[in-house]
């Protein structure tokens, strides 16, 4: 069974002030965390959807053998135009695929293998995965979902698209802060610096 990841990273990251997925986290980037966090998981093919500096990312993203997609109309659509690229490209490239804002880069690659296995035990069509009763990622989306949710015209972005998804949908609370964190603003990038400082201290004291 082939899984696939699509990563929106098309934004103009107008409320960090900077361009999010390049700011240095856990010895790499925000972006390039999430891509290695996936393929630790084994993830076979990540689609990066870019957009604002989209050349600048993917020539970043060359060495990681994921492939970055263009949303020319980043600057007028929202994020879900975006997923919906991504959702194109994948859909009949893999069985199952997972779906996360590239500002979201902490999760952890057990919660990933267990979202995997809990799909296949469940048969469900879309995990959706919770943290302290907030809603986190990625998303887990089996790939006879993704026409119904690119059909979807409400006008109110993936979350709705979800709400209003017929099929089988499943929420599976976590023990994983990371999948609630985002970089959305420049304080929210720093409980990230945070988050990710102490999760390596932990993962250094138990090598001990």
């Amino acid at each position: 069974m082939k899984t696939g990841a699509v990563i929106v990273a098309a934004g103009m990251s107008s409320r960090m002030k900077a361009f999010k997925p390049l700011l240095p986290l856990c010895g790499s980037t925000i972006i390039g965390t999430a891509v290695a966090s996936l393929q630790s998981a084994g993830v076979d093919e990540i689609a990066v959807v870019v957009g604002n500096q989209g050349e600048l990312l993917e020539k970043y993203l060359s060495k990681t053998g994921a492939t970055c997609l263009y949303n020319h109309k980043y600057q007028t659509s929202d994020m879900f135009e975006s997923a919906k690229i991504g959702f194109g490209y994948l859909k009949s490239k893999c069985d199952r695929l997972f779906f996360s804002p590239g500002d979201v880069p902490l999760f952890s690659k057990q919660s990933l293998i267990t979202m995997l296995g809990n799909m296949d035990s469940s048969r469900c069509e879309i995990l959706l995965p919770v943290h302290a009763g907030k809603m986190g990622h990625p998303i887990l989306i089996d790939s006879s979902a993704i026409p119904s949710l690119m059909d979807y015209d409400g006008g109110l972005g993936l979350k709705d698209a979800i709400d209003h998804f017929k099929g089988t949908k499943k929420t599976v609370e976590f023990d994983d802060a990371g999948m609630t964190l985002d970089a959305d603003r420049p304080e929210d990038y720093e409980l990230l610096k945070a988050f990710a400082g102490r999760h390596q201290n932990d993962t250094d004291e138990a090598n001990v």
